[in-house]
């Protein structure tokens, strides 16, 4: 339980109620965020750092150990296809409504640059933090939408009667999503594109996101908890049942969303949910997921029971498990 609370860190002490007689085993826990950089609150106090994701790969100190995981948050480039949405009249392109011109948008993508600017593994509607669920990256990567062919895309647009495409694409100040955008900004002009890039303030582009009142925005996703949200996302109704926020709906995925959902098998459910993306990447979404971003742990190297891919399970049902092993010198 939180016993004291400073601007860096969160000191926890074992409640005195805890069901399990002897647990947790450990007297006391300090977590801290930050830089890998940054003091230790207490020299004589084992410590267990969260690190802000906007640093990028962070390096450890010495004695400590890094441990990384697929974050639960995605990255995703929206395109709106509707004039109207729950009702609204909103900003939409409607050239985007053609296969075709998703597909060049796609194709534009040079996910390998995009990767490295955003520290994250490739994604698809599921994302790697649920393994079970979620594509695997060599079938990611040999996808053909997963592809980066700029003069393909230019075809497609010629193809479709929509060269030098222009439209608002938004994108958010905050770093380093404004470095992606603007990266992707530049692969779509190489693709034959013309968007003119705005940034906003992180809130504004929620708020514009989920009322559907955008031309084309890179999309920040959080805190997606459970594999069903990466394919509501892309359903008719969207996550609330009631509208899409990008206007797109297919039918066959929606068909085989509901059957995955309806699945009690674990199995069998896994099975199903990758079907539907694999339906919904052939129709080209209006949301194309970019990539996941990576979480950081900087751990003593002698704490043991601790499983960083746990999410939630790990700091709740196994944290009164955690120990640390005593320095080699102190053992008896």
């Amino acid at each position: 339980m939180p016993a004291a609370a400073e601007r860096r860190s969160v000191t926890l002490l074992p409640h005195p109620l805890f069901h399990r007689v002897r647990q947790p085993l450990l007297a006391q826990l300090v977590i801290a965020p930050g830089a890998a950089s940054a003091e230790p609150v207490a020299r004589d106090t084992p410590e267990l750092r969260m690190l802000a994701p906007e640093g990028g790969r962070p390096e450890p100190p010495a004695g400590q150990v890094l441990v990384r995981r697929a974050s639960r948050r995605m990255l995703a480039l929206g395109l709106s296809l509707l004039p109207e949405k729950g009702g609204r009249a909103v900003r939409h392109v409607p050239a985007f409504r053609d296969e075709r011109v998703r597909r060049a948008v796609a194709l534009a993508l040079d996910r390998a640059r995009l990767l490295d600017l955003y520290d994250g593994a490739a994604s698809g509607p599921i994302g790697p933090a649920h393994a079970q669920d979620a594509l695997s990256a060599t079938e990611l990567a040999r996808h053909p939408l997963y592809a980066h062919r700029p003069d393909e895309a230019r075809a497609l647009l010629a193809a479709a009667g929509h060269k030098g495409l222009a439209f608002a694409f938004e994108t958010s100040t905050r770093a380093p999503i404004r470095g992606v955008g603007e990266a992707i900004a530049e692969q779509l002009r190489a693709a034959g594109f013309a968007p003119a890039l705005r940034v906003l303030p992180p809130a504004d582009c929620e708020a514009l996101v989920h009322t559907g009142d955008f031309e084309a925005g890179l999309v920040e996703l959080d805190a997606m908890r459970t594999p069903d949200v990466g394919l509501r996302l892309h359903m008719a109704g969207g996550c609330s049942g009631t509208f899409s926020w990008w206007g797109y709906s297919a039918p066959a995925f929606d068909i085989a969303a509901r059957q995955a959902f309806a699945e009690l098998d674990p199995r069998r459910r896994a099975e199903r949910s990758r079907a539907a993306q694999r339906e919904l990447l052939r129709q080209v979404p209006a949301l194309l997921p970019i990539s996941a971003q990576h979480d950081y742990v900087l751990l003593p190297p002698n704490l043991r029971g601790y499983d960083f891919d746990a999410f939630e399970f790990n700091e709740g049902w196994l944290a009164s498990r955690w120990f640390f092993d005593p320095p080699a010198n102190q053992r008896a």
